[in-house]
């Protein structure tokens, strides 16, 4: 077969074009001296590598899910015993609960509003004799530690309130009135992350508390 006969039937037969174009590849790296076989060793070896980190990053993926069930798991078990605890309260006894409890958010935040006046008085008596460089300068630092502040605001009624919080609310609504959980602001409860959100929390749950009628309890 001639030369221009073999192109004209390797054109019109794809398969012939794949193995003729394989075996000049192979053809050529056995030119330049690459062993076929080691060339594919390698390739596989590095296949194996990706698989082995790939296996490695599910691995530590699935450990971390693990703690977080756990972790879930957990709170929901302290979550049902806190509940039974609360629900062989009198009503006078789960009235002073809640109300310490309001008094304990309250003092957080008022805490937090006079960290963050501190801050901003500070910086307006400090402006008068900066130059505009330093009032730049002094402006971003005392937004970043009221920044800070409000952060450690958050993750304190997180840690030490917020469980309690929802807890008694859900207490105190089994024991009022059907209509009042139409007015009751469910989702500052779980998702208070402004002063105004958790101001509301502890205001809902004092108004439920001065709700709950307490007159006619035989073990107060």
């Amino acid at each position: 077969m001639t030369e221009k006969g073999l192109s004209h039937w390797i054109e019109n037969h794809p398969l012939a074009s794949l193995v003729y174009c394989s075996v000049g590849t192979a053809i050529f790296l056995l030119a330049i001296g690459v062993p076929l076989h080691n060339l594919v060793v390698e390739q596989k070896d590095a296949k194996v590598e990706v698989v082995q980190e790939q296996l490695k990053l599910y691995g530590a993926r699935l450990v971390v899910k693990d703690e977080q069930i756990a972790d879930y798991v957990s709170k929901l078990q302290d979550r049902e015993v806190n509940a039974t605890s609360r629900s062989l309260l009198s009503n006078s006894k789960l009235k002073t609960e809640t109300i310490a409890t309001v008094s304990g958010i309250r003092t957080l935040l008022a805490d937090y509003q006079r960290k963050s006046s501190e801050i901003t008085y500070s910086r307006f008596n400090d402006f008068k004799n900066m130059s505009e460089e330093e009032r730049n300068r002094q402006w971003n630092e005392d937004n970043k530690k009221s920044s800070e502040l409000l952060n450690q605001v958050q993750l304190n009624y997180n840690a030490k309130h917020k469980i309690n919080a929802i807890l008694l609310r859900d207490e105190l609504l089994s024991r009022l009135p059907k209509d009042i959980n139409r007015n009751t602001k469910k989702t500052f409860y779980e998702h208070a992350i402004t002063t105004h959100g958790i101001m509301e929390v502890a205001d809902d749950l004092e108004r439920l508390a001065k709700l709950l009628p307490t007159g006619k309890e035989k073990n107060p």
